[in-house]
């Protein structure tokens, strides 16, 4: 999967859940498919001691929509051991550079938090 690309994740959210993350789709926009699926404390923890760990990181996020707008959330994300960071999540990539404008963020990152961790 990595290779490919694309990622399965186990998240631990106030509930436990199975995650796929597609491949890049260009600088604005990604595929991502998050399974409905909540698992109970011991799927997860068997998923997560039977399946190799490539990496692991921990963020806390605060998320905000903007002026109300339910299509679009700004994320304020402390990544630990990598810093601070916002992300705009929309539902096209004209939305997210609309917000980016507003906001005046000109500092673009392109690796996902899991590439920076993998450095």
């Amino acid at each position: 999967l990595l290779l490919a690309g694309r990622m399965l994740r186990f998240r631990q959210n106030g509930s436990y859940i199975i995650e796929f993350k597609g491949k890049d789709k260009g600088i604005e926009t990604k595929d991502k498919f998050e399974a409905g699926i909540k698992l109970s404390s011991l799927i997860y923890r068997i998923g997560t001691n039977l399946l190799p760990k490539n990496f692991e990181y921990t963020k806390q996020r605060e998320v905000y929509s903007p002026l109300g707008n339910k299509n679009c959330k700004i994320c304020l994300d402390d990544v630990k051991d990598l810093g601070k960071f916002v992300e705009i999540e929309a539902k096209n990539a004209m939305e997210v550079i609309k917000w980016r404008e507003r906001l005046g963020l000109t500092d673009e990152v392109k690796e996902s938090y899991a590439e920076l961790v993998r450095r």
